[in-house]
């Protein structure tokens, strides 16, 4: 179970969309809530100065603007969502934002994060799209990547998750997602819809895959009601993987993914083959992402 939810912020509306779902799974847990900013040397953020000396003064002043930041939206938020709120501003080099969200989150036992992305391309470049990358290459516990909407729902929006979807091979890379997937059904109320993809070809030796997937799932699917979660199971014959759980996902309407990578150099293709990656680029809804290190 959750017990510290740590949000990378920036200042900008763009990362504080992660705020909702962060904020409602602490409220639902009784968890705390950690904010994060990571202080980058005043030269990198203007090109302006780093022909220049280096001004302590200047670089004081940007680091007490950001402490200032969070220090704010932490008693605004706490007012409000009577949870235990925690700030802190960390070091950070451009190009290696991770290293100081990853660290913080080792010092204060966090067991969640919760990040904005665009997530277009292979998560994208743009505003936390970047370090949302290196966080999920690099995390040791699960990321729960949350794709900005239009408008922007105000930080105490309540979202809503009825089901969430969560594709399995059979490996036991994949099942690792089934820990912290169920913490977050059980604490949304949301039903588990678990889903194989075999390979369509017709015949006895698909209809022998397509009876062992089934087996699989409903022995997987026992487990989750052991820990009173309603699961449902559905085997897909498709060709393309990733394609079949994305028209799922949007067929039925999931309210979150949650899939396990190995997530070495670049997002590795580990889940169902190539799955993992392509899931991660085009999901309708956030996903929970988990890169087990062992």
């Amino acid at each position: 179970m959750f017990r510290t939810i740590l949000v990378p912020l920036d200042g900008s509306p763009f990362a504080e969309q992660a705020l909702p779902w962060a904020l409602s799974i602490a409220r639902r847990a009784g968890a705390c809530l950690d904010l994060v900013r990571g202080h980058v040397l005043y030269a990198f953020k203007d090109p302006a100065y780093s022909w220049g000396p280096y001004d302590p003064a200047m670089d004081a002043e940007a680091a007490r603007q950001e402490h200032l930041y969070l220090e704010g939206a932490a008693r605004r938020l706490s007012a409000a969502a009577l949870v235990p709120i925690s700030a802190a501003v960390v070091a950070s080099v451009p190009g290696l934002e991770a290293e100081g969200i990853l660290g913080r989150a080792r010092a204060a036992g966090a067991d969640l994060i919760v990040m904005s992305t665009h997530g277009r391309g292979p998560l994208s470049r743009l505003a936390l799209g970047s370090v949302a990358d290196q966080v999920v290459r690099r995390a040791f516990l699960p990321v729960l990547l949350v794709r900005p909407r239009e408008p922007a729902p105000g930080p105490f929006a309540e979202p809503a998750a009825e089901s969430v979807l969560i594709p399995l091979d059979g490996s036991a890379l994949a099942e690792r997602a089934l820990e912290p997937a169920a913490d977050l059904a059980g604490l949304l109320g949301a039903r588990c819809d678990l889903v194989r993809v075999v390979a369509p070809g017709g015949g006895p030796e698909q209809a022998a895959e397509e009876g062992e997937a089934r087996s699989y799932l409903g022995r997987v699917a026992g487990r989750l009601g052991q820990r009173g979660l309603e699961a449902q199971t559905r085997v897909l014959a498709a060709r393309q993987p990733a394609e079949a759980i994305l028209l799922a996902a949007r067929a039925w309407g999931s309210g979150l993914i949650a899939l396990a990578t190995h997530g070495r150099g670049g997002i590795r293709r580990a889940l169902l083959g190539s799955v993992a990656d392509q899931v991660l680029r085009a999901a309708p809804c956030p996903l929970l992402v988990y890169r087990p290190v062992a």
